[in-house]
């Protein structure tokens, strides 16, 4: 059986393609951050500044221009409606989300910064030397780009019923999913496979990159062909056994790649 976390970072993922979805959606990632992929969730292990002697560290760079807003719900499937606040009434505005199918997701984050690593050809110089010393697992994934956001929503249906109650703190009279200091309160579930409301900065969307073994032909993960094939990792080994004997990798052999969705 699918797990509601499960079909939550799949379908971000099919959405953002370069990015995957952080689980929980509350983590907080940083660049340089590295560890493996189990079932499409991010394991960190620890980061390239702190696991060697010879720290590495990531230069960041951030997007330019304004804050941008991410939003994504299950097409057909989910509805949004807000409710204008007053002061007259005292009543405060209001968010209602309703899903008409199970495991339908929403997404929104708002006020966003895209962080991508600057030194991006010295981290892959990096990494290749330490898995020439046998320092590096090339199972590893590491993070090279994050999603930064102060407030998101991530919200999946347990059921065609679904639906999810928020409410603004403070006077504020309509609701504005593109801003960042709106502050909200889930005062309603039903039948919710899982909802996170998070008003801290955190990293819900992250951007992975890997030693890619050039003779390996893998699915859009770079997951190695033989966990596909099991025929094949006898040849797959033997050929890893013949580069670590053989020195230092070429280039030809392998290519520090971005994990992105074909």
């Amino acid at each position: 059986m699918v797990g509601a976390w499960q079909t939550y970072v799949q379908s971000l993922r099919l959405n953002y393609r370069r990015f995957r979805a952080a689980w929980p959606p509350n983590s907080r990632f940083a660049l340089g951050d590295f560890g493996f992929l189990i079932d499409d969730i991010f394991i960190k292990r620890s980061n390239l500044r702190d696991a060697y002697v010879a720290g590495f560290s990531v230069t960041p760079r951030a997007s330019q221009g304004a804050d941008s807003h991410w939003n994504f719900s299950s097409a057909q499937s989910t509805s949004v409606t807000t409710k204008a606040g007053g002061k007259a009434s005292s009543a405060q505005a209001k968010l209602k989300i309703t899903f008409a199918e199970e495991h339908a997701v929403y997404f929104n984050a708002a006020g966003c910064r895209l962080l991508e690593a600057e030194n991006y050809e010295q981290i892959a110089a990096f990494v290749r030397l330490l898995w020439h010393d046998e320092k590096w697992d090339d199972s590893y994934y590491v993070v090279t780009s994050v999603v930064e956001t102060p407030m998101s929503l991530a919200f999946m249906s347990g059921g065609a019923d679904a639906e999810a109650l928020l409410e603004a703190t403070g006077e504020v009279p309509d609701i504005d999913l593109a801003n960042a200091d709106l502050k909200l309160t889930l005062r309603n579930k039903k039948s919710l496979a899982m909802d996170f409301v998070t008003p801290k900065t955190h990293t819900p969307l992250i951007g992975l990159s890997r030693l890619k073994p050039r003779w390996l032909t893998g699915d859009a993960t770079f997951k190695p062909s033989f966990l596909a094939d099991p025929d094949g990792i006898e040849d797959t080994l033997k050929r890893r056994a013949e580069l670590l004997r053989g020195g230092k990798p070429s280039d030809d052999d392998f290519q520090f790649a971005e994990d992105v969705e074909d």
